[in-house]
């Protein structure tokens, strides 16, 4: 045979196997990309769906909470200031109220405490509390002697009793607001978003790091088995 046709020939056969190599390696990387973004992609949609059920979860929890928390700091109120409300003492009355919605900032925004006849005995100041919607709910307290809730449990009126009939002396509206303790949550959530993130990253980078060594090896070890019988070397092991 020519040597020169000889040679040709070698370096064709070694250009074929230079090319299924590449063509097993590109089809490797392709894969490989593939997956990670697959993975990726479901994990984020879990991880997703799990935290928009969770979060609406708290915040009902939240909100129930302090809808809660409002009808007890009114009852108590309602039943401090019976007395007070009865023989119209606005001293009293502004003593208990103030220091009670006080301590219960910033998620109590104020309260209004009116006697059976209407008249306003104190309300908190520059708090707003005096609104429509609220006589209307501290009226309906008033007429039926029985506590009265909006739709939110944000806002609660409780008739104030007093004497041995327990005759309704008038009525305590509170007003609450549940944004201060919503805006701590979400600063919270978002915490543990970012490091939830980060943690999602380095797993990836991880399976991308263990798929890549784990595979790459045995194409490797097939590319040189490839190149030695191109060679016409068939004493591979």
């Amino acid at each position: 045979m020519n040597p020169s046709t000889d040679l040709c020939n070698k370096a064709c056969q070694n250009m074929k196997v230079a090319e299924k190599m590449s063509a097993v390696g590109n089809r490797f990387n392709s894969l490989l990309v593939k997956t990670i973004a697959i993975t990726a992609l479901m994990t984020v949609v879990v991880v997703a769906t799990i935290t928009v059920l969770e979060t609406q979860g708290k915040r009902k929890m939240v909100a129930e909470a302090l809808s809660a928390r409002a009808v007890d700091v009114t009852t108590l109120l309602a039943l401090q200031m019976g007395g007070a409300i009865k023989f119209g003492n606005q001293v009293a009355v502004a003593e208990i109220a103030g220091s009670v919605i006080d301590a219960a900032k910033p998620d109590a925004l104020g309260v209004l405490v009116m006697n059976s006849a209407g008249i306003i005995l104190y309300e908190t100041a520059d708090s707003g509390v005096s609104t429509d919607a609220a006589m209307a709910l501290a009226q309906q307290a008033l007429e039926t002697g029985e506590r009265a809730i909006s739709d939110n449990g944000l806002t609660v009126a409780t008739p104030a009793m007093f004497g041995t009939d327990n005759a309704v002396s008038g009525v305590v509206f509170t007003k609450w607001t549940k944004e201060h303790v919503l805006a701590s949550y979400r600063q919270s959530e978002m915490q543990m978003m970012v490091f939830g993130g980060f943690i999602l990253l380095v797993g990836l980078l991880g399976i991308a790091f263990y798929l890549r060594f784990s595979m790459s090896k045995p194409l490797d070890r097939i590319g040189k088995s490839m190149g030695e019988v191109a060679r016409k070397n068939y004493d591979i092991t």
